[in-house]
């Protein structure tokens, strides 16, 4: 249910939908290119998919898809738990202080509660950049959130959900300002992404792939959007972005989700200016290493120009926009293509071997790219760089602190218990 491609066709086509019922009301349309640049970039990527899972065959035939027969839940560990929680909120002091002296700067007389609604702008307009200690504190509160969440959901499938793990939410409630602080919604959604992926990896694990399994699946899936939908409308008080006359809760929703498409017909037929530098447009991370070392380039433009239609703009082109306008059609459907290949190989890794805990955090951490390709690009911007090799170093630590020992614990107790060898995740 999870598998790449169709989450990318699945995406694609909740956009469409979104755009197709606000033709009228913002004047939209998509002329037969834009359809041609998008199909030709899903098949590229279930080419790909394809292509990857046929190489794979071998390996799949030799690993058994649940191989897992006792599981035993994660326990508490105290200590660090409370030293993790600290840690979370030394380092949200400090951001929440960054932040606020920044609005200061950008004219904030209101105190903290507008602090947001003053940088917000200012960051979309390309007048301040937040500083990479910001990114720093916030990778670092992610990483500790994602793994006790994790554990959380493990514990909730396999073992039962017992109301003394209420306190590995903890690191979750202390996450949530560092969400607010990045001053727009996408936090939220990628935490929720990661959710949903960890529970649909777990759960055909523990319970099969039946059609009974896959039905609950979706309305795990449905449930979580409509708990998004409510925390993304609440969000933006603090933006600025509220609910109105004109900007009803589906308004804003079909503003985010719908309007990529038809922004992306208004690109292409635009007479698009083509950079001498390649990946200008996406590869963020590259960009900001190159010129750490003195190179010089210009600036990757994480907010593009803004695109108007009627009474609404928007400034996010799909993920295949930014590929076309860095790489031209061909270059866009090679890198859907080499994507295809990447997501396919570890989503077959992680759903044909046994629980291995590090790899599913990794692929749920890096699964969101896939369901916001129909909104704007993340894979190049957020993922391809600096940030990456900081992640796997953290989660590796987090792993040896809150995973690897609690399993090595539990599965002497369970073997002197018992007198046999049984299998821990």
């Amino acid at each position: 249910m999870f598998n790449p491609s169709f989450i990318m066709s699945i995406t694609m086509t909740a956009s469409v939908f979104f755009a197709m019922i606000n033709v009228e009301r913002w004047d939209l349309h998509v002329e037969s290119k834009t359809c041609f640049a998008i199909i030709s970039g899903i098949i590229a990527f279930a080419i790909g998919g394809v292509w990857c899972s046929y190489r794979l065959n071998s390996i799949r035939a030799r690993i058994e898809f649940n191989s897992v027969k006792h599981y035993f839940p994660y326990q508490i560990n105290g200590y660090i738990l409370f030293i993790l929680s600290s840690i979370m909120l030394v380092l949200c002091y400090f951001s929440l202080n960054e932040l606020y002296e920044l609005s200061v700067l950008l004219g904030n007389d209101a105190g903290y509660a507008h602090m947001i609604s003053v940088v917000r702008p200012a960051i979309e307009e390309h007048k301040i950049v937040l500083s990479r200690w910001m990114n720093y504190r916030h990778l670092l509160a992610q990483s500790i959130t994602y793994f006790y969440l994790y554990i959380i959901i493990y514990n909730a499938i396999f073992t039962g959900f017992k109301r003394n793990q209420l306190l590995m939410l903890i690191p979750v409630c202390f996450y949530i300002p560092f969400i607010i602080l990045t001053t727009g919604r996408m936090a939220l959604m990628i935490m929720i992404i990661y959710c949903v992926v960890t529970i649909g990896v777990l759960y055909p694990k523990k319970y099969g792939q039946s059609i009974k399994v896959r039905l609950k699946l979706l309305g795990i899936l449905s449930m979580a959007g409509l708990f998004f939908t409510i925390v993304f409308l609440l969000l933006g008080f603090f933006t600025g972005k509220v609910i109105g006359e004109n900007r009803t809760p589906f308004i804003i929703f079909s503003h985010y989700a719908g309007l990529s498409i038809p922004a992306l017909d208004a690109l292409l037929n635009k007479s698009i200016i083509v950079s001498n530098y390649i990946g200008s447009n996406t590869m963020l991370g590259i960009y900001r290493i190159a010129n750490g070392l003195g190179m010089h380039l210009p600036e990757v433009q994480i907010f593009l120009p803004f695109t108007q239609f009627n009474h609404i703009d928007t400034n996010v082109y799909t993920a295949m926009g930014r590929y076309i306008c860095d790489f031209g059609y061909i270059g866009m459907m090679m890198v859907m293509w080499i994507l295809g290949v990447l997501y396919t190989s570890l989503y077959t890794l992680v759903m044909s071997n046994k629980v291995r805990p590090f790899l599913i955090i990794l692929y749920a951490t890096y699964s969101f790219p896939l369901f916001l390709s129909s909104i704007d690009e993340r894979f190049f911007l957020d993922i391809l760089g600096t940030s990456l090799i900081y992640t796997i170093i953290i989660s590796l630590i987090l792993y040896q602190l809150l995973l690897s020992e609690n399993t090595f614990n539990l599965y002497k107790g369970v073997c002197k218990a018992s007198g046999n060898k049984n299998k821990t995740p």
